[in-house]
């Protein structure tokens, strides 16, 4: 898989994924111009995979989510949305759409507007009543997006309760009992960037393991509650691992694997 981030996303989004929280709570003012310029262009420009695209949607999207517990898991007062699309008999789509959308998640992050991943709590039905779908196209996730007062609310402080969203898996657990302590200093501020990727209820499904030279990522098990792939959670986590890695100066590429492993990250010698 060739690389698709440029220098200047690797900057912009590194930065991103040390300040990006979940937000569900938005104060109701419309995107600027300027900001869906600049998320327009991001739809067209960033496509790392054939057969699969985001749409950036300038209208409220309240009636597309359904609320994960009563009021408390509802997005309110956004006043647009992002959707994650991918043809549904590509593969590795449920990955690759996680990689997709965690890229344009960040890029929004360092835009100055709030998101929240959400893949299994929302009605695609009205999804498809606001965008044009192809032929075996599927809506896989979206992120409302808007902007947000500081601090949570006490609607979202309730939901990152029942979610334990600040609660982060040690190394030991994500390396899967490997010595993660005896690999390169670049790769420990990788592992860092995917201790805060965020995931479907903050499951946190990934492992990370080393071979060699390269290091895999792969799922922690069978699929699991709420019906949302791990194999989503995992394409969110390649894009914490790639930026951190690349950040600091280590380039390498992706090989996507079948199951339980997602994908392969090969370092590449320094010429």
């Amino acid at each position: 898989m060739p690389l698709v981030f440029t220098e200047s996303q690797i900057q912009r989004c590194y930065k991103a994924i040390q300040v990006r929280t979940s937000r569900r709570k938005f104060n109701g003012e419309p995107l600027k111009s300027h900001d869906i310029s600049v998320l327009q262009s991001l739809c067209q420009s960033f496509r790392p995979f054939h057969g699969l695209r985001a749409v950036l949607v300038n209208e409220p999207p309240d009636d597309i989510f359904t609320g994960l517990a009563g009021s408390y898991g509802k997005v309110k007062d956004a006043p647009a949305y992002m959707a994650f699309i991918g043809k549904s008999d590509l593969e590795e789509v449920e990955g690759k759409i996680g990689y997709l959308g965690e890229a344009l998640i960040l890029e929004a992050t360092a835009a100055g507007l709030s998101t929240c991943w959400v893949a299994g709590f929302f009605c695609p039905y009205m999804v498809r009543s606001q965008i044009d779908l192809q032929e075996r196209e599927k809506v896989y996730a979206v992120t409302p997006l808007g902007y947000t007062d500081k601090g949570l609310n006490f609607e979202e402080k309730t939901m990152s309760f029942l979610v334990s969203s600040k609660k982060r898996k040690s190394l030991v657990q994500l390396t899967a009992g490997q010595d993660h302590t005896t690999w390169p200093q670049t790769v420990q501020e990788a592992l860092k960037a995917v201790q805060w990727a965020p995931s479907a209820v903050n499951r946190q499904p990934w492992r990370i393991r080393r071979e060699e030279k390269s290091f895999i990522i792969a799922t922690d098990g069978p699929q699991g509650s709420y019906g949302i792939s791990k194999r989503l959670d995992c394409g969110i986590a390649m894009v914490h691992f790639e930026v951190a890695l690349r950040y600091h100066g280590e380039e390498g590429d992706w090989q996507w694997l079948h199951e339980p492993d997602v994908a392969k990250w090969t370092v590449l010698e320094k010429q």
